[in-house]
């Protein structure tokens, strides 16, 4: 059964009736709708459902094909009979239909110029997404993808007409028709999307009427997948001038950020990233510096006796925690450090050469931090939610070591 949706896919608006509704058990709080026909596109044959709505004031947030029935999933539900007018979301519909269009181009090209097949494709959901093609090759060279765009770009200048037509697959034109296979449980005759000139493939989707319709075609990038298959990566119409508006804003962005021009981007920024790394690593180093010399004034000084030791501070990492537990943990009973800032996330490390009272303080010092550790031996580390609570921590271990 061919739904309006495929007979005329540019139509926008419909007047339809309810068949039936029914509570959906699959989709909770949403209705099953069947109308007596939709021009809501059922997801189908790498196409993604049309969405819309019924009335003006009831929501249709799905539909998918059953058999020949186009199943539609509302947020509110109809008396059988019920006349309703629909209509489609235009811009999701345009979208799908460029795309889709624009796959069965590429393809058709690829495999013309080429000889690689398309094993399989994604319709990639939203105006920010991308959508690929699967080759039978495992490698496709820049030069190649180049030519495939130029020849896409081409035959779209040249306005070619697109029709839909339904052949009986017994006919000998069947035995012409580009496939990769018809769907299980399909009978009678057979719909094609007729590209003049350039191909003929069988298909359920919405198409344009018209190559011209797509605008362009950009072929983006190749991914190898596996040993014997490349993704094709692509933008048609549409997609492609809003790519480029997000692009040109980021690029202007940029501009101010770095305060240079387009063609000094990546210079500005490899530069920066060059003094990031060297100021990390001279942070490293002076942090190492701080903790032996935090260990050496506290063993100089009268409160070495204490037989625990416990420290705050905001960029401690763990190497500057591991630096400090190392040249201490000989002289104490217990040690408790933390990190990561005045509240929020941070870090901590729990260290005693009693393995048992590691055992014991640990969880609950993770605890207190609201944090995930483990260890085992002679420390106890994790990531901390309320490094604000490290004061409550420092007092439990504090207490624990002078009652024992």
């Amino acid at each position: 059964m061919a739904f309006e949706c495929q007979r005329d896919s540019y139509k926008r608006e419909y007047n339809s009736k309810v068949l039936s509704c029914n509570i959906s058990h699959e989709k909770p709080g949403l209705y099953r709708v069947l109308f007596d026909d939709t021009i809501l596109f059922p997801e189908g044959g790498g196409q993604p459902e049309d969405l819309g709505c019924l009335n003006n004031n009831i929501s249709v947030l799905h539909v998918q094909r059953e058999g020949d029935k186009a199943v539609h999933f509302t947020n509110a539900p109809l008396d059988l009979g019920t006349p309703v007018h629909m209509k489609v979301n235009w811009d999701r519909r345009w979208d799908h239909m460029q795309q889709h269009s624009g796959q069965h181009l590429i393809t058709a090209v690829i495999e013309s110029i080429m000889g690689h097949k398309t094993l399989s494709w994604c319709l990639g959901v939203g105006i920010d997404s991308k959508c690929f093609i699967e080759l039978d090759s495992s490698e496709v060279s820049p030069e190649r993808l180049q030519e495939a765009e130029n020849e896409c770009n081409k035959v779209i200048m040249e306005a070619r007409p697109v029709n839909v037509r339904i052949i009986e697959r017994d006919s000998d034109e069947f035995a012409l028709v580009r496939s990769r296979g018809l769907p299980s449980g399909s009978v009678g005759p057979i719909r094609v999307i007729d590209m003049t000139g350039v191909d003929v493939n069988m298909c359920c989707g919405t198409h344009v009427s018209n190559l011209s319709h797509l605008q362009c075609v950009k072929l983006l990038h190749t991914e190898q997948k596996g040993t014997s298959s490349t993704l094709i990566y692509f933008m048609v119409g549409g997609r492609i001038c809003h790519q480029l508006g997000r692009m040109h804003n980021a690029e202007r962005d940029f501009n101010k950020l770095l305060s240079c021009g387009p063609a000094e981007h990546l210079h500005q920024i490899e530069k920066i990233s060059k003094k990031q790394r060297a100021d990390a690593k001279l942070h490293k180093m002076y942090l190492r510096e701080i903790a032996e010399l935090t260990v050496k004034n506290h063993l100089s000084s009268p409160a070495v006796v204490e037989p625990v030791f416990v420290l705050h501070r905001d960029d401690a990492d763990h190497e500057f925690m591991s630096v400090i537990c190392n040249m201490l943990l000989p002289h104490k009973l217990a040690l408790l450090l933390t990190g990561g800032g005045k509240k929020g996330q941070g870090t901590f490390l729990m260290s005693s050469n009693d393995e048992k009272l590691v055992s014991i303080l640990g969880p609950q010092v993770s605890d207190i931090l609201e944090g995930k550790g483990g260890g085992k031996g002679t420390r106890y580390q994790g990531k901390a939610q309320k490094i604000e609570n490290h004061q409550i921590a420092f007092e439990l271990i504090k207490k624990s070591i002078c009652t024992r």
